[in-house]
């Protein structure tokens, strides 16, 4: 998932994208309204998380320019990020057409709670891309690749390798795998598990060296520096 962060205040800004970078979303990020209006119609996200009062340009006046040019700049949820805590300034905010409201100061956990939550109540895919090493997981057209090449993945193996890295540095065992994985109602027995790590682990040389076997116990993907 696209997001632009519209935020003046260099910390702050630094702060959020840190934590959206972690959910592994696409983020870029402005400290001033014009520059922000340019990258929102080159980039044209999925999600605008504006502050309210910026330079040249406020979140309101970029909420308004959006919603009035969808051909130009998409129509992407904007969540408003601010200080001021009147009622009407919310109000504004809203009919301008932002979907959310979040005040300052904030856990940025909320901010990721606040972002899944309204992509949920509006139906909005999230679309994720998860890394691991040269491995990419690319959830919005469910395809994995291996040094930017396709890697060819059963449901089960991709559904496997996803749990792995999402798990990184856990040790799993046979029984979570399967239940997990599989699904609490199948029960294919351990030997199952062993198949399919052998076969990612056929499939991606970083797997391996980095996924473990946890002798009697399970499995443990281990992260390193790439």
């Amino acid at each position: 998932m696209k997001i632009v962060v519209v935020e003046d205040d260099s910390q702050i800004r630094e702060l959020i994208v840190y934590f959206l970078q972690k959910e592994k979303y696409d983020v870029v990020a402005s400290g001033d309204g014009y520059e922000a209006i340019k990258l929102i119609a080159e980039i044209k996200p999925d999600l605008l998380i504006l502050d309210l009062m910026l330079p040249n340009l406020s979140g309101i006046d970029i909420t308004k320019i959006v919603r009035d040019l969808p051909e130009k700049y998409g129509n992407p949820l904007i969540i408003m990020v601010t200080a001021k805590t009147e009622t009407d300034d919310v109000i504004k905010g809203l009919e301008a057409g932002a979907n959310e409201y979040i005040r300052k100061p904030f856990d940025p956990r909320e901010l990721i709670a606040r972002i899944k939550n309204i992509m949920k109540r509006t139906g909005k895919k999230i679309n994720k891309q998860i890394e691991f090493g040269d491995i990419l997981i690319d959830e919005s057209k469910y395809i994995v690749y291996e040094n930017k090449n396709e890697v060819e993945l059963s449901k089960k193996e991709y559904e496997l390798l996803k749990y792995f890295i999402i798990n990184k540095d856990m040790i799993l065992t046979r029984e979570k795998l399967l239940n997990e994985v599989w699904g609490v109602d199948y029960f294919p027995g351990d030997r199952v598990i062993d198949v399919y790590v052998g076969k990612i682990r056929g499939k991606f040389k970083i797997l391996g060296e980095n996924l473990k076997t946890v002798k009697g116990v399970g499995y443990k993907l281990i992260e390193k520096k790439f």
